[in-house]
């Protein structure tokens, strides 16, 4: 894993409607995430700092998929 993925700040994600999103500090952590993420992206949100995430090594994002990438991308 890059330092710049080591190094990002904070990120959340949010089930609203049973969708989850990815929120970063800032568009530049998010855009270097996307290249880096294993699943499918949907909408871009916030500004360009967050980024729905619909499927995770080919499956549904879920609550169990979302503590996975929790702790692959060392979110709080």
């Amino acid at each position: 894993m890059s330092s710049s993925i080591k190094n990002m700040e904070r990120i959340k994600l949010i089930d609203g409607d049973g969708s989850f999103f990815v929120h970063f500090s800032s568009i530049h952590e998010c855009n270097q995430f996307k290249p880096k993420f294993t699943g499918e992206l949907g909408n871009i949100c916030c500004n360009g700092n967050g980024i729905h995430v619909k499927t995770y090594n080919g499956k549904k994002v879920d609550n169990e998929i979302y503590d996975i990438i929790r702790k692959e991308y060392k979110s709080n």
